[in-house]
């Protein structure tokens, strides 16, 4: 049924609830001053909306002023988990032994809208981590699984649009060298992402294939850059051999794209 025009909510108040939401995620019991600096929003307009948020049961009000996200808002998340559920049941083991076989952290991610996600990760043993929350949403363009994503649909740029975002000096943000660096990725069959997204991290990735060119998530690894810096290879080597098992447990056994993925299987 068609929602009547007097029903329909303007997009700036849907995107105000939302970065309402993602503040009191961050920052919990955060009052609506520091919501309205965080966000650049009209302090009233914030105020209104956190009594609307209040009001339907998404957000609790606390002493000092502040609010929290309600109990209710972990339905979504409950729902979201149950989702990626069986891809993280294979998959736990392989981050698990990435991880242990490399001493950095390793992550699971999905495709989500125009965002590669975080859905699982495996903290690593070496010194300094670099450690991102599950459900944290990444930019294609910008990250090693965002690009393995990107590289085998042919509605890539619908996906990144036309003018992708600056993050640090070396993002690249002119489609023609995107499109060359997602060629350079379908050839080796994994990405690297050189301080693209954050400053002083970079992360390599490999595909995990559910058929022919379908990417169904990837299989990354994270860590600062001096300890990263000129292991690309060797760390897609072992990510490709595992990603080619996650594959395979989901269904999708070509040996010859295994064997073009894992170098050895």
């Amino acid at each position: 049924m068609r929602t009547p025009p007097a029903a329909t909510l303007p997009a700036a108040v849907v995107r105000r609830a939302f970065l309402i939401l993602e503040s009191l995620r961050e920052s919990p019991g955060c009052q609506p001053a520091e919501i309205a600096a965080s966000t650049g929003e009209n302090l009233k307009l914030v105020t209104k909306t956190l009594q609307i948020l209040c009001d339907q049961g998404y957000v609790v009000a606390v002493g000092d002023d502040g609010y929290v996200l309600a109990y209710r808002m972990s339905r979504f998340a409950d729902d979201a988990r149950r989702r990626s559920a069986s891809l993280r049941a294979m998959a736990r083991p392989h981050l698990e032994a990435v991880t242990n076989e490399v001493g950095e952290t390793a992550n699971l991610l999905i495709l989500e809208g125009r965002a590669a996600v975080y859905v699982d990760q495996v903290h690593g043993s070496r010194g300094v981590q670099v450690h991102r929350e599950i459900g944290r949403a990444l930019p294609l363009h910008a990250t090693a699984s965002g690009k393995v994503l990107l590289a085998h649909r042919p509605d890539w740029r619908d996906l990144v649009g036309p003018a992708p975002e600056r993050f640090t000096e070396t993002t690249i943000t002119d489609l023609v060298k995107l499109e060359s660096e997602l060629r350079r990725v379908r050839r080796r069959s994994y990405a690297v992402e050189a301080e693209e997204n954050e400053t002083g991290v970079r992360c390599v990735a490999g595909p995990i294939m559910s058929g022919p060119h379908r990417v169904a998530a990837t299989l990354s690894v994270t860590a600062p850059t001096q300890r990263l810096e000129g292991r690309e290879h060797e760390l897609g080597r072992v990510l490709l051999q595992h990603a080619v098992k996650i594959s395979r447990a989901l269904g999708y056994a070509d040996e010859s794209e295994a064997l073009s993925l894992g170098g050895t299987v």
